[in-house]
């Protein structure tokens, strides 16, 4: 473990990130044998403090990186100073004494003390704290390595720390059809999916008109009827989903369907039958004569 030292500016930017894990080990520098490592798992206790100083007369900016435990210091470092000497050579990042990797959502740093290699690692409770540690870092063009990759380049396109905590918001869904939007919130209490669909506009579907084709069989008194449209309730517990009316035909009987005939006596014009009938013709055969009657 490390001291705390006393610093006589005031960090220009400090920020508190939650752990859920801290793990150490030291080794000798020429040290080829597995490493034995130290697990600490937090119980609400453990915090990393990154405090950035900006540079001030003769003293360069640095980045103090703190782990601590209630009131114990875990670890500290000052990543900037490492970075600083780490750019000034010409050593290969893979054999560098100093290195930083990262894999969500934990970040391990390896650097030299007193001829010795000291690596910690740091596992953070949310991915929010682990992306503002990276942003942090970028802005102090610190290496870093991703866990079994390569080293990732162009560290200054990442958003600065300040902007971090607003980029990394959940993002806002609209759902511009029915004008509802919401902010999907793991930790928010909202309304339950039932105050949802009460809460929501009303929608002003057309609803549909069913083609009914026309029936001979219908007389002229019944005519054709319409078609009558019962809306259903929802059948779905999605509070988004609106359920079309659904067109019901009114059922009628097949006795009602079929016209009877009419017995109404009707008139006829004799002079139109005839036209419409085909011409009286002859019989060829004679007509048998009537027998008379014996007397």
């Amino acid at each position: 473990m490390q001291q705390s030292s006393c610093y006589q500016l005031h960090p220009s930017k400090s920020h508190l990130l939650s752990l859920a894990k801290f793990s150490y080990t030291a080794t000798p520098i020429d040290h080829p044998g597995p490493l034995s490592w130290s697990h600490i798992n937090a119980h609400g206790d453990l915090i990393c403090a990154l405090d950035q100083y900006s540079a001030h007369e003769s003293i360069p900016a640095r980045l103090i990186m703190k782990i601590t435990r209630n009131d114990t210091v875990m670890e500290q470092i000052d990543i900037a100073r490492f970075v600083q000497s780490a750019l000034s050579q010409s050593t290969p990042a893979s054999k560098s004494p100093f290195a930083v990797v990262i894999k969500c959502p934990c970040l391990a740093v390896k650097y030299p003390q007193n001829g010795s290699i000291r690596r910690f690692q740091l596992k953070f409770l949310v991915e929010r704290d682990f992306y503002t540690a990276l942003s942090v870092l970028s802005e102090v063009n610190c290496p870093l390595t991703e866990g079994n990759a390569t080293a990732i380049p162009q560290l200054r396109r990442l958003p600065s720390s300040s902007s971090w905590a607003s980029s990394i918001q959940a993002p806002t869904i609209a759902m511009t059809n029915r004008n509802i939007v919401m902010t999907p919130d793991s930790n928010a209490t909202g309304p339950t999916p039932a105050q949802w669909r009460g809460d929501m506009p009303s929608l002003n579907l057309a609803s549909p008109s069913p083609y009914v084709p026309p029936n001979t069989m219908l007389s002229k008194e019944q005519g054709s009827r319409e078609s009558r449209i019962i809306p259903q309730g929802p059948s779905s517990n999605n509070p988004f989903i609106e359920p079309l009316p659904v067109a019901k035909q009114q059922t009628t009987h097949p006795k009602d369907q079929i016209s009877k005939p009419t017995t109404k006596d009707g008139y006829h014009d004799l002079q139109e039958l005839n036209q419409v009938l085909p011409p009286k013709r002859d019989l060829p055969f004679l007509k048998p004569s009537t027998k008379r009657k014996r007397t």
